[in-house]
C-alpha cells in the first residue's frame, strides 16, 4: 500500500503510541453521564466542560494528581469534568507529542473520536480515547462526513432525526439536518487542527440562526456536500483541505458564539488567542 504524502501535517516528533489510549481513558469524568453524587465530584465542576485547550485540561489534571501514567489508577475526584471532545483533545496532544500522526473526527450521533496513523498497517484507524482498547471497530457511515454523504444519497439507512445533541433536548436546530451540518463544520475545523467546543458556532449559515430546524436550504446542503467530500477520504488532500478552510464564513473567526446548554443561552467568546 503506498504511503500518503501528508502525514507530517498531523505530527511533530517520532516515538510510540503505547499507553496513550489507556492513559487518556482515565482522565475524563463525563459532565452528563457521570454520577456526581455517587463519585463525590462537586457539581460545580461542570464548568470545566468549557475548558478549551489541552494545556488548560492538563493543568487541572496535574493539579489534582501529578502522574498521567497509564498504570496509576485515577479516582473520579481527580479527573477533569469534560466530554468526548476533551478526551480526544488530550489524546491528540499526547499522540502528536509522541510523533504519532493524529487528527480529530466527528462521529455518528454527536460523538468525537480520533484517527491515528497505524504504521504496521500503513493506514488511518479510528480510536475512541474514552475506551481503553487499542482500536475502534470501523463501521461504514460512522464518521460524520460519511454520515452526511450517506444520508444525502440514501446509502446510509438511518433516520436523520436520530442525530441529536441530547435525546431530551427539544430544540429544532440541535436536531436532524441542522445538527449534522453543525457537526460537519466542526469536523472541518478538527481536521485542520482547530478543535472547538461542541457547542461553539462560527458560521453565518441559516441553520445555526434559526429556531425552526428541518431541512437546510439547498445552497447550504450543497456546501456540506463539498466539505464532506474533502474530509471523508482517509488520505485527505491537505492543500485542498486548507484552501477550503480559509474561506470566509467557514474558518473559525476571532470571535465566535457558544450555545452552552450548561449555562443556557448564547454568548460571544473571543478565541483569537487560540488561532
Amino acid at each position: 500500500m503506498p504511503q500518503p504524502t501528508n502525514l507530517s501535517f498531523w505530527t511533530t516528533q517520532s516515538k510510540t503510541i503505547r499507553g496513550i489510549r489507556l492513559a487518556t481513558s482515565q482522565l475524563i469524568f463525563h459532565y452528563v453521564a457521570g454520577d456526581f453524587q455517587g463519585a463525590g465530584v462537586p457539581i460545580e465542576r461542570k464548568a470545566e466542560a468549557n475548558l478549551r485547550t489541552a494545556l488548560a485540561l492538563f493543568s487541572v489534571l496535574i493539579g489534582r494528581q501529578k502522574s498521567l501514567s497509564a498504570v496509576i489508577p485515577r479516582e473520579p475526584i481527580n479527573k477533569v469534568v469534560a466530554c468526548c471532545r476533551d478526551a480526544t483533545v488530550l489524546f491528540l496532544s499526547f499522540a502528536r507529542r509522541c510523533g504519532i500522526p493524529a487528527r480529530g473526527h466527528g462521529w455518528l450521533l454527536d460523538h468525537v473520536v480520533a484517527e491515528v496513523w497505524d504504521e504496521d498497517e500503513a493506514r488511518w484507524r479510528l480510536v475512541d480515547p474514552q475506551v481503553p482498547q487499542k482500536w475502534t471497530p470501523e463501521v461504514n457511515g460512522v464518521k460524520v462526513d460519511w454520515s452526511w454523504l450517506g444520508l444525502r444519497d440514501g446509502t446510509l439507512k438511518l433516520d436523520h432525526n436520530r442525530f441529536v445533541v441530547y435525546p431530551n433536548v427539544d430544540i429544532p436546530n440541535l436536531r436532524s439536518w441542522p445538527q449534522i451540518a453543525h457537526n460537519v463544520m466542526q469536523d472541518l475545523a478538527m481536521v485542520n487542527k482547530t478543535e472547538m467546543l461542541l457547542w461553539d458556532c462560527w458560521d453565518n449559515l441559516s441553520f445555526r440562526n434559526t429556531t425552526h430546524g428541518g431541512d437546510l436550504p439547498e445552497s447550504e446542503a450543497t456546501l456540506m456536500d463539498e466539505i464532506s467530500k474533502i474530509t471523508s477520504p482517509t488520505d485527505i488532500d491537505v492543500k485542498v483541505l486548507q484552501e477550503l478552510y480559509q474561506r470566509d464564513g467557514i474558518r473559525v473567526p476571532p470571535t465566535i458564539h457558544s450555545e452552552n446548554l450548561l449555562v443556557g443561552g448564547r454568548e460571544k467568546v473571543d478565541v483569537s488567542h487560540l488561532l
